[in-house]
């Protein structure tokens, strides 16, 4: 299935680029639910094809979103930021409260994107919150870090880059600050 047709089939999609590199993005159009996000085309597109892409989305109904790596998804609908990964929906954020699962926080005070320093694959997204509580709605524990005796922090800014860009986002969104860690 090619970007185009993807974009007519039912249910919620979310168009969600990656623009990691300079000159080239990459699109994919995901569809989206409690289930989490399934790919359903991709295309890497230039600078100048990019813009007419997103010409053309505009005029569907569809939510524009990012991502970073493929397998995380976050977008803004109306007056809610929401994000996905592979297997269900993470958590969905008003302007002053997210609720993840059946977790609601409104006392929000910063947005931290980290790796565990005793664990390099333990990576994700937490908020912190005014209470001295933490929450964590994104991560994921990589093995790779325990089998491979080179990997360092280089690394890490590569396979951590989603925790980073989530977590700006959020945070922008939220209107905190945002603490990277990575």
């Amino acid at each position: 299935m090619n970007v185009d047709e993807a974009l007519r089939q039912p249910g919620q999609l979310v168009a969600a680029w990656d623009d990691t590199t300079d000159d080239v993005a990459w699109l994919g159009i995901y569809s989206a639910g409690d289930s989490g996000v399934k790919l359903l085309a991709d295309e890497r597109i230039g600078t100048v094809a990019r813009d007419k892409r997103l010409a053309e989305l505009a005029k569907r109904p569809v939510l524009l979103g990012a991502t970073s790596g493929g397998e995380l998804v976050w977008s803004i609908a109306g007056d809610q930021f929401m994000a996905w990964n592979l297997r269900q929906r993470l958590f969905v954020a008003g302007r002053r409260e997210v609720v993840a699962g059946d977790v609601c926080v409104a006392d929000i005070v910063r947005v931290t994107s980290f790796v565990a320093p005793e664990n390099l694959g333990h990576r994700g997204v937490r908020l912190e919150r005014a209470s001295g509580g933490q929450l964590v709605l994104a991560e994921e524990h990589d093995p790779t870090p325990e089998m491979d005796p080179t990997y360092d922090r280089s690394n890490v800014s590569i396979d951590a880059a989603w925790a980073s860009a989530l977590g700006r986002a959020l945070s922008s969104w939220l209107g905190v600050a945002h603490d990277d860690q990575i």
